[in-house]
């Protein structure tokens, strides 16, 4: 997001165009990321409005989640926050700014007096990855009424990357073996990496985008996450043409179908 700067945005309609491409194709899930994703809170619930039959996530600081953005959520019934801590006050106020931990306390605290449900990102670093993976720090996740912590390990790049602060590959090792120990259920928390935390542990698991593809505020389409291949432009290409394309290469002994009644992937007999 540094990269892009605070001026290009994906109008509405962009966004929406998008999702009834990937529809077409059988997407019924969108992660929206930042940049702060809630600073467009009003199109975020019309999206929700429009498409009430996709979920939504958006990973978010929570600062601008209020009493009034709480009932909006209950009306429309398909957006999951993903709350953005570093770990306890500290570490989350060193990264993001003064307050923001207790500001994203209160939002929890919101979410969950309303009983709707949210998650935690979480930004492991060579520094605070006995903290953040504590049996302390998981059961105040528990008793804040997270459903789930969704690990991320910090990736050097963007405006003041510190190189020092990405977890070595035995810290990787180690907090991978910390998430599988708990991944099944914790009270009711699911703890959960992302590919890139697999790296170097395992031969079947890859270094691609499994099947997924990010959409850039300049409407570049791309593999997310580590691999960042640019693969063609919204504006240009269909994104299901792009999608379908990410897809054919992760699965390709799978046809993909367009919507309808029956599986959207089907395996393909050779």
């Amino acid at each position: 997001a540094a990269e892009y700067g605070n001026r290009l945005n994906l109008s509405l309609e962009e966004i929406d165009a998008i999702i009834q491409q990937g529809k077409a194709l059988g997407v019924y899930m969108y992660i929206y990321t930042g940049g702060e994703p809630l600073v467009r809170k009003s199109d975020l619930m019309t999206l929700c409005r429009r498409h009430s039959d996709c979920q939504f996530l958006a990973f978010t600081n929570a600062t601008l989640i209020d009493s009034a953005f709480a009932r909006d959520m209950l009306e429309v019934k398909n957006f999951i926050p993903a709350i953005s801590l570093e770990g306890f006050e500290e570490a989350t106020d060193g990264r993001r700014g003064d307050g923001v931990y207790r500001k994203a306390v209160q939002a929890m605290t919101i979410l969950r007096e309303n009983r709707l449900p949210f998650g935690i990102s979480a930004c492991y670093t060579s520094q605070n990855l006995d903290s953040i993976s504590s049996d302390e720090f998981m059961d105040k996740l528990v008793e804040w009424g997270a459903k789930f912590i969704w690990y991320f390990h910090y990736m050097p790049v963007g405006n003041d990357a510190v190189p020092a602060l990405l977890p070595s590959p035995r810290q990787r090792e180690a907090m991978y073996r910390r998430v599988v120990r708990r991944e099944l259920d914790r009270d009711g928390l699911l703890a959960a990496g992302t590919p890139e935390a697999l790296l170097e542990l395992s031969p079947q698991f890859e270094t691609d985008s499994g099947g997924m593809v990010a959409v850039s505020v300049e409407a570049a389409v791309m593999e997310p996450m580590l691999v960042r291949r640019i693969s063609g432009r919204a504006d240009r290409q269909a994104a299901m043409d792009l999608l379908a394309g990410a897809l054919g290469r992760r699965f390709p002994a799978m046809e993909v179908r367009p919507f309808g009644s029956e599986l959207l992937l089907t395996p393909v007999r050779t």
